[in-house]
């Protein structure tokens, strides 16, 4: 077995271990079951002169399971929505993406 495919499998497992089931929605598309590593935290924003803070979430999705995730798009947990802002980015082994997404009220 090569270190990337010890790499690809063992990145499998922590998703499957430690992910959570969850749906992928494009925009006017049709909704997609996932699994998803979650990392949540607050985020400040400057707004003019003041300061808000939002509820920002960072999400680990497997490039198997999404092509190419899109700012727009809806990751729901539960009763959660997520409304995922910016643009992805896909990590060194081009196995996962990282995507930043906004909790909807």
């Amino acid at each position: 077995m090569t270190s990337r495919e010890i790499l690809s499998r063992a990145t499998r497992d922590c998703f499957q271990h430690l992910g959570v089931d969850a749906t992928y929605q494009s925009s006017g598309g049709a909704s997609l079951p996932i699994r998803v590593l979650k990392f949540a935290s607050d985020a400040e924003y400057e707004l003019g002169s003041g300061q808000m803070v939002g509820n920002v979430a960072r999400f680990e999705l497997m490039a198997d399971d999404v092509e190419r995730p899109l700012p727009g798009h809806i990751i729901s947990i539960g009763s959660l929505r997520y409304k995922i802002m910016g643009e992805p980015v896909r990590n060194y082994e081009r196995n996962t993406w990282d995507v930043e997404a906004l909790e909807e009220s």
